[in-house]
């Protein structure tokens, strides 16, 4: 299952490992039809995890799942950012 934003209940319930969606993704066209046919979470929003979620039980979509150990940085609010900043000190930006 595709858990978007757990409440802290249901993520101490999770068994271990648990991975992170970074939300890098690569959509058919179907995506499209997956999401007009999801309905707001609990949280009144739609979410492209619903979505994806669809497109695997009722499209018979396929999804692969690259994994990797890299450090989480996110900025889901401004409160976060902070703890990103201090976790980039003294990493060089190129642009």
């Amino acid at each position: 299952a595709i858990l978007e934003k757990p409440d802290e209940a249901t993520w101490q319930a999770l068994p271990r490992p648990i991975w992170i969606s970074m939300n890098c993704w690569q959509f058919r066209a179907t995506i499209f039809d997956a999401c007009r046919a999801i309905k707001p979470s609990k949280r009144g929003e739609y979410e492209i995890t619903d979505a994806v979620q669809h497109s695997i039980d009722v499209l018979g979509e396929r999804f692969r799942v690259v994994t990797t150990s890299e450090t989480v940085l996110d900025i889901t609010s401004r409160r976060d950012i902070a703890s990103v900043r201090e976790r980039l000190a003294g990493v060089e930006v190129r642009l």
